[in-house]
């Protein structure tokens, strides 16, 4: 959905589970991604200097946009392709 996110003003955090499955979700826009509007997403590891694994292989549009908190981001080798917009 779109605008999945768009009016939920009162989240603070949104919590990830699988950074492989994140990534390779299907966010259809800014306002699909929770981090548009809160900041942040929570994987159970720091964000601020975050890398990502060569196991994911595909980044997706929109995967860390509107991540404010992140401040840098090693991409591995294995990545073959990141969507648009996805930082």
């Amino acid at each position: 959905e779109y605008a999945a996110f768009a009016k939920c003003n009162s989240l603070k955090n949104a919590k990830i589970a699988d950074l492989a499955a994140w990534c390779a979700a299907k966010l259809d826009g800014p306002y699909a991604n929770p981090a548009h509007i809160t900041g942040k997403l929570d994987f159970g590891i720091s964000m601020e200097n975050f890398v990502i694994p060569s196991y994911i292989g595909t980044i997706g549009a929109y995967t860390f946009y509107g991540c404010t908190d992140i401040k840098s981001v090693e991409i591995s080798d294995g990545i073959s392709s990141i969507g648009e917009c996805a930082f």
